[in-house]
This record gives structure tokens, C-alpha cells and sequence, in this order.
């Protein structure tokens, strides 16, 4: 959980370079891609926590990345960036996977904030999911003196009934 990798997709140069710095500053490893095609090759060499990718593309657009990507990697977190006007297409790709998205112009804190949202969301994926793995083993490995009382508690069930019974109480130990 380390190294958190993010790619970041838009065909203007000009947002792509400044975006890449933030990101850098912000302690994030960054790879740039400037359509979605370029996004899905790279996406098949290096597994990506984040993609951070423009709606408005040339060729591919996002909302067609979106679903390449997903089938490429379930598991990536995708936020969009869209501009003021086109919302609506915002709230079409987080209905079909995305998990943020910042309108453009954007404020570059909001970028640092969506991207360390999203870290620490898989963060806490994570551990939940090591912690659900030790609790689970926990409940299905056997206790080292589990069989010992076990084999007792199935002798005293085991006991006939036409023995004599008895008010005398059995000790069960090693609890």
C-alpha cells in the first residue's frame, strides 16, 4: 500500500503538466496520458490506484474511458473532470463508476483533496479487509485446547442413559 500511482488523462497539455506537478508536490507518483487510448496502454503495464480524466476528449471520450477502464481494472478509482457547463455528464460517468469528479476551472487544493480522499479510502478498504481476514481465521482456526473439551463434552453426552444418574458436577478446565 505504499506506492499510490495515479494516471492523470487530459489533452491539454498546459492542465496535464501543471495537474502532474501538483500531484508530484502532493507525494503522489504521476503518469500522464493524453487521450484515453494513450490511458489504456499504460494501464496495461502499471497497475493505477487513481485516474484522473478529462470528460472532453478528442477521439475517445470519458465516458467511453470510463468503461474501458473499468473493465480494464475493476478496482481503480476514476474521477472526472468536466467543465461548469457540462455537470450533467459528471453525474452520468459517477452513476456509471466514477467516484468524484471536479468541475473546470478547479481549484488546485481540491485536486490534492479529492486525490488524498481517494488514498485514504483505499487505505481504509484495505485494513477493513485484513482486519474481515484475521477475524475470519480467528473463528474457523481451532483452539489448541478446543479438541480436548470437546472429545469430554461428547463423553458426557455420550453417557447412557439407563447409568445411574447423578447430581455430582463435572469440572470442565483449560477454558
Amino acid at each position: 500500500m505504499d506506492d499510490y500511482r495515479i494516471l492523470f488523462v487530459d489533452d491539454e497539455p498546459g492542465i496535464r503538466e501543471i495537474c502532474e506537478k501538483v500531484l508530484l508536490i502532493g507525494g503522489f507518483t504521476v503518469d500522464t496520458a493524453v487521450s484515453g487510448e494513450d490511458a489504456l496502454l499504460k494501464m496495461s503495464a502499471v497497475k493505477y490506484e487513481l485516474i484522473i480524466t478529462d470528460l472532453m476528449m478528442p477521439g475517445m471520450d470519458g465516458i467511453e474511458f470510463l468503461s474501458k477502464a473499468r473493465c480494464a481494472d475493476s478496482s481503480v478509482d476514476i474521477v472526472v473532470l468536466t467543465a461548469y457547463s457540462a455537470v450533467s455528464s459528471a453525474i452520468e460517468a459517477v452513476r456509471k463508476g466514477a467516484c468524484d469528479y471536479l468541475t473546470k476551472p478547479f481549484d488546485i487544493g481540491k485536486l490534492i483533496l479529492v486525490a488524498d480522499k481517494c488514498r485514504e479510502k483505499r487505505r481504509l478498504k484495505f485494513e477493513l479487509k485484513e482486519a474481515v481476514g484475521r477475524l475470519e481465521t480467528m473463528c474457523t482456526k481451532p483452539r489448541r485446547y478446543s479438541h480436548g473439551i470437546m472429545h469430554q463434552m461428547d463423553a458426557c453426552v455420550a453417557f447412557p442413559a439407563s447409568r445411574t444418574r447423578s447430581s455430582s458436577t463435572i469440572p470442565i478446565t483449560h477454558l
